[in-house]
C-alpha cells in the first residue's frame, strides 16, 4: 500500500487541525499496543512513547497520524472512534490527569486523547492494523505491550532485558542495551487511567 492510500481522506484542515501540533495514535495489533522504544538523548535509558510526530503544512490531523505509523512502523492503519475523548493534563504530583471533553460536531473519529502544547496541541487517536508492526529507519524498535506490561512498565523501573525475560515482546531494528530502564513517556503513562475507565479499550476494533 502507498502512503497516499493509507491516508484518510478528508476535504482539508479545519479550524481544529490547524490548532494541531503533533498527532500520532495508540496503535493496536492482536490487541496489544505498539509504542516506539530507542535510547533518551542523554542515553542513561530507553525512551518509549507513542508512535507520532509534527503535522504537516495541509495535512488533517488523522492524515498525520496515519502517516507517522506508516513511516514508523511500517504499517497501515485505521482510525477508529473511541469511546471518549480526554485532555491531558499535569497535575500539581508530577503526573497526569484526564477531563472529558466534548467533541460532537467535529470530524470523525474523534481522537482519544488531547495535550496541550504552547504553540497549539497533541492529538492521539486509536487505531488498529492487520499487521505486525516493524520498526523503520526513524525508530530503534517497537514494543508490542499487553495491560500488564503496560501497568508494569509504569508503576516501576523495567530494563528492556527484564522485560523481555517475563515474556515481552519486541521487534528491533538494530540491537539496544538490555540493561537500560525503559522509560515511558506521557502517552504511555497516561494509558493506565485510560485502561481503568475503559476496560475494553483493546477490543475496539
Amino acid at each position: 500500500m502507498t502512503l497516499d492510500a493509507a491516508r484518510p481522506h478528508h476535504r482539508g484542515t479545519s479550524m481544529q487541525d490547524d490548532q494541531v501540533v503533533t498527532a500520532g495514535a495508540f496503535l493496536l495489533y492482536e490487541g496489544l499496543f505498539a509504542f516506539a522504544v530507542g535510547p533518551t538523548p542523554a542515553g542513561d535509558g530507553l525512551a518509549v512513547f507513542r508512535l507520532g510526530g509534527h503535522r504537516e503544512p495541509g495535512e488533517t490531523a488523522a492524515q498525520c497520524a496515519v502517516r507517522e505509523v506508516w513511516e514508523e512502523a511500517a504499517v497501515p492503519c485505521t482510525l477508529v472512534e473511541p469511546p471518549a475523548t480526554y485532555l491531558m493534563t499535569s497535575s500539581t504530583g508530577g503526573g497526569h490527569d484526564l477531563r472529558p471533553l466534548n467533541t460532537r460536531g467535529e470530524d470523525s473519529p474523534a481522537p482519544l486523547l488531547v495535550a496541550p502544547r504552547s504553540a497549539g496541541r497533541s492529538v492521539t487517536y486509536l487505531a488498529v492494523t492487520e499487521q505486525l508492526p516493524a520498526p523503520s529507519a526513524e525508530v530503534a524498535g517497537i514494543l508490542l505491550l499487553d495491560v500488564p506490561a503496560i501497568r508494569r512498565l509504569t508503576q516501576a523501573p523495567v530494563t528492556l532485558g527484564e522485560y523481555c525475560a517475563s515474556g515481552g515482546r519486541a521487534v528491533l531494528r538494530r540491537p539496544l542495551d538490555p540493561a537500560l530502564p525503559l522509560k515511558p513517556l506521557a502517552q504511555l503513562q497516561i494509558l493506565p487511567l485510560l485502561l481503568a475507565l475503559h476496560p475494553n479499550l483493546t477490543s475496539r476494533a
